[in-house]
């Protein structure tokens, strides 16, 4: 009896150890992204920001995604044509053309914080990427630096991370394992009310 005892526990450890080590890097992984989520997903808000001033995107439909949030008072973006156009949210649906009223930018009024939409694998993680917004206070920047956006004061940032717990193209049928933590939506009240003064 005992001897059976000691023949399945060494079984069972053996089956355990096999498994850890097919699946020690999937649990590393995982252990990683419930660290990273924990400390740097979310909104962080680093200065207040000004309401019903102009804002500047890098394409018409981030300028319409930025355009409806309550707070903003108009997007500045360069239009395919080149044109460059102030946009500003009316009402109705978002995803009406309706809704929005697209003008030829007046450049007397100057655009205080870019936009910028974020979507990237982090170097040196497993299946780990962060997604959401960077707001940047381009004040700073002289005329000539314009097109160093990249270098502004970052004002405001919103990160959501999705990890694959296992990669896609080894599993059966390409099936799907993401899984995300927080959320990148802005427009949400408590995000506003930490967001603007």
């Amino acid at each position: 009896m005992m001897q059976e005892f000691k023949k399945f526990i060494i079984i069972l450890a053996m089956v355990v150890g096999l498994i850890l080590i097919i699946f020690n890097e999937n649990i590393r992984g995982y252990y990683r992204f419930k660290a990273i989520c924990e400390k740097e997903s979310g909104l962080r808000v680093y200065q207040k920001l000004e309401q019903g001033v102009g804002w500047l995107a890098d394409s018409y439909s981030n300028a319409r995604y930025v355009a409806t949030i309550q707070g903003v008072g108009f997007v500045r973006y360069v239009g395919q044509d080149g044109i460059t156009y102030d946009l500003r949210y009316l009402k109705g649906h978002p995803g009406d053309d309706t809704s929005f009223d697209k003008k030829a930018a007046d450049l007397t009024k100057p655009v205080l914080y870019s936009f910028k939409f974020v979507l990237e694998d982090i170097q040196g993680e497993l299946r780990l990427a962060r997604a959401g917004f960077e707001i940047r206070d381009v004040r700073s920047l002289k005329h000539d630096d314009s097109m160093k956006i990249s270098t502004a004061k970052l004002v405001a940032r919103i990160y959501r991370f999705d990890y694959s717990r296992f990669d896609q193209d080894k599993t059966i049928l390409a099936a799907p394992s993401r899984i995300t933590c927080s959320s990148y939506h802005i427009e949400t009240p408590e995000n506003r009310a930490q967001l603007f003064k």
